[in-house]
């Protein structure tokens, strides 16, 4: 299905029961579809594409649904050279999400609403990154973040820990 070299997939999800495909890849079959596609059981599509940015650099990677928006992180860059790693989906295109990455991001491994909260984990450190929230996981309400008081870190500050998965457990996350 897929018509280009190598083809990564980073993130499966249904949303609105559609299969939700996003990666390293620019098309299907015959269609752009610019690192996302939705499949409904018949058809492959388009889906969260947008003019702003260019074919090459436009990579999602892990996309939730949170509060009725879509989170993801991605690697986007615009036809001026501006990047952003952090996005929701705003109906006509992908907006930074304030307070959230740099150009230097390690990464988002995971995304879990827990409590009506949006958490994040993965490789980032404000010691590497100064706009990353947090430590390795990080919490959004839709407004603002929390560090969670402090997240992960490891005893050598020159290495980043990094979160690979979550999972809400007995009404607990872990």
């Amino acid at each position: 299905y897929f018509n280009s070299s190598p083809v990564t997939i980073s993130s499966m999800t249904i949303l609105d029961q559609n299969l939700i495909i996003s990666g390293g890849f620019d098309s299907i079959l015959t269609k752009k579809v610019h690192g996302i596609t939705k499949y409904d059981g018949l058809n492959w599509d388009t889906i969260f594409n947008c003019d702003l940015f260019t074919d090459s650099h436009l990579l999602i990677h892990p996309l939730i649904e949170y509060n009725n928006i879509i989170y993801a992180q991605n690697y986007l860059e615009d036809t001026l050279g501006n990047r952003q790693l952090f996005s929701s989906w705003n109906g006509q295109c992908w907006e930074k999400v304030p307070g959230a990455f740099s150009n230097t991001s390690g990464g988002i491994t995971k995304m879990i609403v827990y409590k009506n909260e949006l958490y994040i984990a993965g490789m980032f450190d404000p010691n590497h990154d100064s706009q990353a929230p947090g430590k390795s996981i990080a919490r959004w309400n839709g407004v603002r973040w929390d560090d969670l008081n402090g997240g992960v870190q490891l005893t050598n500050s020159n290495y980043l820990a990094n979160i690979l998965d979550m999972a809400i457990y007995n009404d607990e996350l872990y």
